[in-house]
């Protein structure tokens, strides 16, 4: 999990320089590759993510441009460089995570997935060169599909997810 030592008060001061006046500035979370923080301005809630890659945030910059009614994807904002990690502030898009619901929340929730799954189908993703994850200019690394599944298992150091094989060997269930 990313968790970069960073001064709440700090980033607040600092967010409240940008934007002007802030309220409710609070940790969110933290994913694997970033740490979010809550906030909300006269323009509405906000999120800023801190995180190693700024790559992503171009990214989603990118998915946020295919939003459209039934597949909401928070506009970001800003992108940039502070407290020594990359950030991106973005809308913020309220509810909680899909993995934290009980079984009746499954059953509440799922016609709203389905309803996500039936427009994200409806978007035309641009034509690009290459196979696997994909960079912020739309190109990937391999040249055929079968190239990128193969390269998983080589697990360079210099990967995000380096490591990964030692990890799963460590889960008892996954052997």
């Amino acid at each position: 999990m990313f968790n970069p030592t960073l001064d709440l008060e700090a980033v607040a001061a600092w967010l409240a320089a940008r934007l002007g006046r802030i309220e409710n500035f609070a940790p969110i979370g933290n994913g694997e590759w970033s740490s979010a923080f809550g906030f909300e301005t006269r323009g509405g809630g906000r999120v800023i993510r801190f995180g190693r890659f700024p790559e992503d945030y171009a990214k989603d910059r990118i998915a946020a441009g295919f939003a459209r009614p039934g597949l909401p994807v928070p506009a970001i904002r800003e992108i940039g460089e502070a407290f020594g990690c990359a950030y991106a502030i973005s809308e913020r898009a309220y509810g909680v995570g899909f993995d934290t619901l009980d079984r009746a929340g499954y059953r509440l929730a799922l016609p709203a997935v389905f309803r996500t799954l039936d427009a994200l189908r409806s978007v035309e993703v641009p034509a690009s060169p290459g196979y696997g994850t994909w960079r912020a200019d739309g190109s990937a690394p391999y040249a055929t599909w079968r190239e990128a599944l193969l390269d998983i298992g080589r697990d360079p150091p210099d990967s995000r997810t380096h490591g990964w094989r030692a990890r799963l060997a460590t889960i008892p269930e996954a052997v």
